[in-house]
């Protein structure tokens, strides 16, 4: 498992899994994660080491809005989709600017206005297939009085009707586009009726 922006660690140290890496520009990254992880410190050049098709789950929470342009999007997307095994997910959680326009600019560190629709369309563009969306998953901020695990893991358990006038973040969950083959056991110049 892969936690990209692995901030404070909270996702990464309590997932179950049989190796966890934690990415992140901070050092600070080193303080927060278990004995169990392995950190890197920095941005997608940590992932360039990493074997192809080695890795079951990337997560990354609250990070895409912060890269420099929609190219570099695409091109941790495709990152990331290389590193997944063809049954792997990517799990992105990131502010909806649909429901957040008034918020969003308010962080100095904001550059690319994300919404579910948008990130949909990048992931397409990536090699991926959505298996999940959630437009509406959290609130805007974790600077809220939801900012404890205590308090979210009560607020995930209302039903979604309870939750979603409260919330402006997108939860997706993607994987590798599964691509079809011609069959091998035709004989060469033998045609397959598609119909």
């Amino acid at each position: 498992m892969l936690d990209y922006g692995a901030g404070t660690c909270g996702f990464i140290n309590n997932a179950r899994a049989e190796s966890k890496i934690a990415v992140d520009l901070s050092p600070r990254v080193t303080r927060y994660a278990g004995p169990d992880v392995e950190v890197r410190v920095g941005g997608s050049e940590c992932l360039t080491d990493l074997r192809r098709g080695s890795i079951d789950v990337v997560f990354s929470s609250n990070v895409l809005e912060h890269l420099d342009t929609r190219k570099s999007l695409l091109e941790l997307l495709g990152a990331f989709c290389s590193l997944l095994r063809p049954e792997g997910r990517l799990v992105l959680i990131g502010p909806n600017y649909r429901y957040s326009f008034r918020e969003y600019w308010d962080f100095f560190d904001h550059r690319l206005p994300l919404s579910d629709r948008s990130i949909s369309e990048g992931l397409s563009l990536a090699g991926y297939d959505i298996v999940e969306l959630e437009p509406r998953y959290l609130p805007f901020s974790t600077r809220t009085r939801l900012a404890s695990e205590a308090t979210l893991h009560l607020f995930l358990s209302l039903p979604r009707v309870f939750r979603r006038p409260f919330c402006a973040q997108f939860l997706v969950v993607a994987r590798p586009r599964q691509r079809e083959y011609p069959s091998t056991s035709l004989r060469q110049g033998e045609l397959r009726d598609p119909r």
